[in-house]
């Protein structure tokens, strides 16, 4: 379980690529180019699909609860 406390210490960039990363980790295909060229060069990332829907309704509840602390972070929270 991530903690806003944990998080602080990174810049937004980084807090968006491990946010992202969760769904990476799952199969999601990018739109945004800079999120699609970092993703296709790490050698883990097979992506799958781009529906986002799709991906999300695949998170772990764990998975579900970091993307928002992660987020609430990323926007200041």
């Amino acid at each position: 379980v991530l903690t806003p406390d944990r998080l602080y210490e990174y810049d937004p960039y980084q807090l968006r690529l491990m946010r992202n990363e969760i769904f990476a980790a799952k199969g999601y295909i990018f739109r945004s180019p800079d999120l699609k060229e970092y993703f296709r060069e790490q050698t883990w990332y097979r992506g799958r699909s781009i529906d986002l829907k799709q991906i999300s309704a695949s998170l772990s509840s764990l998975e579900r609860r970091n993307v928002a602390t992660i987020l609430a972070v990323e926007q200041g929270g």
